[in-house]
């Protein structure tokens, strides 16, 4: 992976064996990212793991696509929990006869490349979790 960081704004390539979450946490550990969000990503991918939230049994069910794929889309935010990087991140991918897959991304490894622009924003995000539905909900602190 190279990135490069201006001011509030970070564009990463990957490199093919790359995963994308790990990359992601690990510019925004270094840069000291503590809220953010994916302006922008494309790229070609060799697998993913993408899913859904299932609130009746309060747990994702997730899908894992082992062929080829572009990265149509990655859209979600970054914050904080417990002091670590926390992505909570969305994407769309297709295969080679242009089905779509999408939802919430657990693993996403790179075939080819991929450019993803980051985007800090001025605020400190944390995330507790919530009883009531299971999932990591963002709390709001002052920067």
């Amino acid at each position: 992976m190279e990135y490069q960081m201006e001011k509030d704004v970070c564009v990463l390539r990957l490199e093919p064996g790359e995963e994308i979450l790990a990359c992601i946490e690990q510019v925004c550990a270094q840069e000291e990212i503590r809220a953010g969000y994916v302006a922008s990503a494309v790229g070609a991918l060799r697998a993913a793991t993408v899913g859904l939230y299932d609130l009746g049994q309060k747990q994702f069910l997730a899908h894992t696509i082992g062929k080829p794929l572009e990265l149509v889309s990655l859209s979600g935010n970054i914050s904080r929990m417990e002091g670590a990087v926390y992505t909570h991140l969305h994407a769309v991918v297709a295969d080679k006869n242009a089905a779509v897959y999408g939802g919430h991304l657990s693993r996403a490894v790179i075939s080819a490349t991929a450019e993803i622009v980051l985007r800090r924003i001025p605020l400190e995000l944390g995330r507790r979790p919530d009883p009531e539905t299971g999932l990591n909900l963002i709390t709001f602190r002052a920067p």
